[in-house]
């Protein structure tokens, strides 16, 4: 618990923060890029590189232990925070940044889906051990950085999605483990 409360207290300071500076930063970032680099973030940031991710955890999850609970896990936590998301995109109704985008792009901008989504499996994947949860954070934050990168989003807009979707996660993750598989 006490982990779960610091990551989101961080994750409120950083989107606060985030927000005065959200212009410099898309500003900067946009005068920086370099083709190789670019290249790189827009695969990144690409929904079939998404989703091939989640296929891959998914079908560890079936390789590792058949662990169909936990497999549904992942789906409701992706399936909800992807609605979450959506639903704050239209309430808040945030411009996207106005400079030039490297990827094709629809909707708002804040909070930005795609880090909504993969960071509310963090907290399920400390379930299996340490280093995949964190392993899983940083590439949940690369992704959110890439989204950044390629004109998508804001800084504040990934803060946000990351402070969502973890805040999901926490709380599927707990319904999972006090209710659907809890510890004989």
């Amino acid at each position: 618990m006490k982990k779960e409360a610091i990551i989101v207290t961080v994750l409120t300071i950083l989107l606060l923060i985030s927000l005065q500076f959200d212009s410099i930063i898309i500003n900067f970032i946009e005068s920086s890029r370099v083709d190789f680099t670019s290249k790189i973030m827009i695969f990144i940031s690409n929904d079939v590189f998404d989703f091939l991710l989640f296929a891959i955890l998914i079908a560890a999850m079936f390789y590792r232990n058949r662990d169909y609970k936990k497999i549904l896990l992942y789906i409701f936590v992706v399936g909800i925070a992807y609605i979450t998301a959506s639903i704050l995109k239209g309430v808040i109704a945030r411009p996207r940044p106005d400079i030039e985008r490297l990827v094709n792009v629809s909707s708002y901008s804040f909070p930005s889906r795609h880090t909504t989504t993969f960071f509310s499996i963090a907290p399920s994947a400390f379930i299996e051990s340490k280093a995949f949860g964190y392993s899983w954070i940083a590439l949940s934050s690369l992704i959110a950085f890439s989204r950044v990168y390629v004109g998508a989003h804001y800084l504040s807009d990934v803060f946000g999605g990351m402070l969502v979707g973890y805040i999901i996660g926490i709380i599927v993750t707990k319904y999972y483990v006090n209710y659907i598989s809890p510890e004989k």
